[in-house]
């Protein structure tokens, strides 16, 4: 499907762009006349009624206007301050102050270097700042006049209380995930148990219920599995990532789901780029997504059909592409497969899934810096691909191809 979201939104920017274009103008063509006052007074009302802090710079880094969040956020008399200056006073992180950020890293110089918007999530921290940091979303655009930099504005609103927010809720679902887990293992051990040590002592009824019932922990097993991997992905920033071999993961994941898919007599086919496909990140949470992925297309496979898997560079992106050729999907479902709302309502996408673990895949991909994206036609299958920015290391691996039977 084509997404029309970016489009439009870059329509209505522009048209944004030519309304407030006709104020500014204005304000040049009037600047002696009696309604430049006004203007300029309806320009400062507009300035105090923004709740984030505001502060505007000339080409020369030096502070000309801001708003009273501003002017409290940097806590100085700014007449006459500069970047500098405050830079002096505030130090800018990365993270929870172990990684600082640049100065020709921050968005207000971007945005003024590359001459377009900049924006940037950093933990400041101040003496004039409580706790002794904030997180704070920054976003900067340049004052241009004639392609000329004239110029910069940057917005500063503070995200610490939904950051932790975050933090608190993340961390509680993975408790109450590994809890979970936990007690799913141990049934699953137990009916194991009675499978294999008691299938004399059980009538047939007795034993499918049984088997049923295991089919059915499995998968919470799997679910919390996932919800466990998100809030990794969530919690663990970037010094906890690695070099991740994309082949070694699908490798892996086929050989897990080898069994289940023969007993079917569903081939699973892997194709591999020239290129080692490789990423910064997180082997478990992308063993999970791909075993998500591979494991729903096996189910929506009918028994003696095939699963095809390719693995590559495309455009700086590492992809896996999973390729089934079941009952496929309509335009409508598509579209609302990674719907939180359809979920959360427990809706099935088809008979055999309620595409759930589709979703937290999605999930745990964006977390990462990734995105799944899935195209489908009724009676022809499904593509499911995933995909994160690569890592490329030409000539330590070869095209190769192989199916698991």
């Amino acid at each position: 499907m084509t997404d029309h979201s970016q489009p439009d939104k870059n329509s209505q920017r522009k048209k944004l762009k030519a309304f407030n274009q006709t104020f500014i103008d204005s304000l040049e063509r009037e600047q002696d006349s009696d309604d430049s006052g006004a203007r300029a007074r309806i320009l400062a009302a507009v300035f105090d009624s923004i709740a984030d802090g505001l502060i505007v710079f000339d080409e020369n880094e030096t502070v000309v206007m801001a708003n009273m969040a501003g002017a409290q956020l940097a806590g100085v008399n700014l007449d006459g301050v500069t970047r500098p200056d405050l830079r002096a006073r505030f130090q800018f992180f990365f993270d929870h102050g172990k990684t600082s950020i640049p100065p020709e890293a921050e968005p207000l110089i971007v945005a003024m270097r590359e001459k377009q918007p900049c924006q940037m999530e950093a933990f400041v921290r101040g003496k004039t700042l409580p706790d002794g940091g904030r997180w704070v979303h920054a976003n900067a655009a340049p004052i241009l006049q004639a392609e000329a930099v004239k110029g910069g504005v940057t917005v500063f609103h503070d995200i610490t209380e939904r950051l932790q927010l975050a933090e608190q809720r993340n961390c509680l679902s993975a408790l109450i995930s590994h809890d979970i887990k936990n007690h799913l293992s141990a049934e699953v051990t137990f009916l194991d148990l009675l499978l294999h040590q008691l299938p004399d002592s059980l009538n047939p009824k007795l034993l499918k219920l049984i088997g049923e019932l295991k089919n059915t922990n499995l998968r919470f097993l799997q679910i919390s599995n996932s919800l466990l991997e998100m809030s990794r992905a969530r919690l663990f920033g970037p010094e906890y990532r690695q070099m991740v071999d994309l082949v070694e993961v699908t490798n892996n994941v086929v050989e897990l789901n080898q069994l289940g898919a023969a007993e079917r007599s569903i081939r699973i086919n892997v194709s591999v780029d020239e290129v080692v496909v490789r990423v910064e990140s997180i082997a478990a949470v992308l063993h999970q997504v791909f075993h998500n992925l591979l494991q729903n297309a096996i189910e929506v496979s009918s028994d003696g059909q095939e699963v095809d898997i390719s693995l590559g560079v495309r455009d700086g992106l590492a992809t896996c592409e999973i390729v089934d050729h079941g009952p496929g999907m309509t335009e409508e479902q598509v579209e609302h497969l990674f719907d939180p709302a359809r979920v959360a309502s427990h809706q099935p996408m088809t008979t055999n899934s309620t595409g759930f673990g589709l979703y937290l895949s999605g999930i745990l991909l964006a977390e990462l810096g990734g995105k799944v994206s899935c195209s489908s036609e009724v009676g022809k299958g499904t593509v499911m691909k995933a995909a994160l920015p690569a890592v490329l290391e030409s000539g330590l691996s070869q095209h190769c191809t192989s199916s698991y039977d």
